[in-house]
């Protein structure tokens, strides 16, 4: 089974998640662009052969609206060097990607978890884009799963692979999925980038 946003006769499976950075604050709410070859009940996606629930980070429960995003304040700290006025957001904590340690804010997370009727490998893809507003150029975004990887807007990563085992025809596994902010010792002159009125999309893709 193939997943994709484009109408086709290929057998599809999206789970889109929205996020809203409103006032600087991060906010989610969750909707599903669907295919005619998939269903959703209760924020389940289920196509074909796999049903993808993005759960809490501890796998409890699925996730409802608002819920993706971490309770969360951007702030900003300056620095001055020089005359040179650099701009960091505070609270970091450090994110490894490749050997290299960011810091980084958790602007969301979720578990990942898929069901199917055999075992074996699925394949996970992420968008990232915007919907609304302007990000400042100089942030970034770390998307942590099986690796820490950093992720564009507007571009496609491949996010791992996610291992289906059990029996009896269910067969099933997850990934924690976290995505970081990153925005760090950026020369500025004049204001400070608002971070406030834009929004993103998050499109985790999910085929076997």
């Amino acid at each position: 089974m193939e997943t994709s946003e484009q109408n086709s006769s290929k057998k599809k499976l999206v789970v889109p998640l929205i996020a809203l950075m409103l006032c600087a604050v991060a906010v989610l709410g969750i909707g599903y662009g669907l295919t005619s070859s998939s269903t959703n009940t209760s924020n389940v996606v289920s196509g074909d052969a796999l049903v993808a629930d993005l759960r809490g980070t501890d796998g409890t429960a699925s996730l409802g609206e608002g819920k993706f995003a971490s309770d969360v304040t951007l702030k900003y700290q300056t620095s001055q060097t020089n005359g040179v006025t650099k701009a960091s957001i505070a609270g970091t904590t450090p994110v490894t990607v490749g050997s290299d340690p960011v810091n980084a804010v958790k602007i969301g997370g979720g578990k990942l978890s898929v069901t199917g009727t055999s075992a074996g490998d699925v394949t996970v893809k992420v968008d990232l884009s915007t919907t609304a507003g302007a990000i400042p150029s100089d942030m970034k975004f770390i998307l942590a799963g099986s690796s820490n990887q950093y992720i564009s807007v507007g571009s496609q990563l491949d996010a791992g692979k996610i291992t289906l085992a059990g029996s009896d025809h269910t067969f099933t596994g997850d990934q924690v999925f976290t995505l970081y902010a990153v925005y760090n010792d950026v020369t500025v002159s004049g204001s400070i980038p608002d971070f406030s009125g834009f929004t993103y999309q998050i499109v985790f893709t999910v085929s076997k």
